[in-house]
């Protein structure tokens, strides 16, 4: 058994190394642009899809339907820079981000031995306006961006594979003009289960052309990157017990990571954990000194506990689930202050059959 599972370890490192060469081979380039929210909105779909161990790309464990909400509060915050080691912290720049909201529902079905699903995801940033400012009618969100996604699943033996489609639609406003993009995305997963309740998964996510926007100037690109979960499961008393832990190359600007545990007793079950996310944006900031919007490019971080739990009434679970909101990089010679915001929440709704 240890010979074995040495094998299929160096296997699959392997082949870990060999497909991450050329998936993480496409360069995403940040320019100090307008970006549109297609990137930000696929890693949210990617952590509604492993909240509750339902893994990307049709790799869920039951048939249901559910329905989750993503609440990111409006953000301002400050950065304080000083010119040499004897001035005093002062303010630089100053990000104001409105409010985002995401809705996503998922339905996950048996056809024969086949597991197919299919969701529709919508998010949208800022408020609802009836006119712009030149009082013309708009009648939108100045971004929002939408998916709809179609899965399929199978198993071979201790190997679960699954992959999927999602076709893109995002958008922005640009110098008071929305700019429509879109595209596809394709994922690859598969997920290994030993015997003694533990499961490794590696997910190809984002295989994408980019999406397409009528103004050149918008940047298109959607980045690719790999998921690596493991996750493994015991009892203690009469607790059942879980561990997750994932990695999501690539690494370019630090570490991006998760560990969390879950305990359940009975209908009750509670999670805690920590996560790790960093990753480049572009965002319009004020320069206080020039007293000038700009839009900066910029290392933003996610980074802290997260806390979460969910009751179990009947086939019907209820969750909800916290965690710190993204903030933008200090340097050394930087100080950051957060003027309003707060954590990140989730709720959900699933009903199992």
């Amino acid at each position: 058994m240890k010979i074995q599972f040495i094998r299929f370890f160096l296997n699959f490192v392997f082949l870990f190394l060999l497909i991450s060469d050329v998936v993480l081979s496409q360069k995403i380039q940040v320019d100090n642009v307008p970006q549109s929210n297609a990137n930000l909105f696929l890693r949210k779909l990617t952590l509604l899809e492993t909240s509750d161990y339902s893994i990307p790309v049709g790799l869920n464990h039951k048939t249901h339907f559910a329905y989750y909400s993503v609440r990111n509060p409006r953000l301002i915050t400050t950065i304080l820079a000083r010119q040499n080691k004897t001035d005093y912290f002062s303010d630089d720049q100053i990000y104001h981000l409105p409010a985002e909201r995401l809705d996503f529902v998922q339905l996950v079905s048996w056809i024969k031995e086949n597991r197919l699903s299919f969701d529709f995801g919508f998010d949208r940033v800022g408020y609802f306006s009836r006119v712009n400012v030149e009082g013309k009618s708009v009648n939108a969100f100045p971004k929002t961006d939408m998916a709809f996604g179609l899965h399929c699943s199978r198993q071979f033996g201790q190997v679960l594979i699954g992959g999927d489609a999602r076709w893109i639609r995002s958008k922005l406003l640009l110098e008071q003009k929305g700019e429509i993009g879109h595209g596809y995305t394709y994922n690859l997963g598969a997920i290994y289960s030993f015997k003694r309740n533990f499961r490794l998964g590696l997910v190809l996510r984002n295989m994408s052309n980019g999406l397409s926007f009528a103004d050149n100037t918008v940047p298109d690109q959607v980045e690719r990157d790999i998921l690596v979960l493991g996750l493994y499961g015991f009892r203690f008393q009469d607790f059942n017990c879980s561990l997750l832990v994932d990695v999501n190359p690539p690494f370019e600007n630090g570490v991006r990571a998760q560990v969390r545990s879950d305990i359940n007793y009975k209908m009750l079950t509670w999670q805690v954990g920590y996560r790790r996310y960093i990753d480049r944006r572009a965002y319009p900031s004020e320069i206080v000194d020039a007293k000038e919007l700009k839009v900066i490019n910029r290392i933003w971080t996610i980074e802290g506990i997260t806390l979460g739990g969910n009751v179990r009434l009947g086939s019907t679970v209820i969750s909800i689930s916290f965690e710190p909101q993204a903030l933008p990089r200090v340097e050394s010679d930087e100080r950051i202050r957060v003027d309003r915001g707060g954590n990140v929440y989730m709720f959900s709704v699933r009903q199992s059959h």
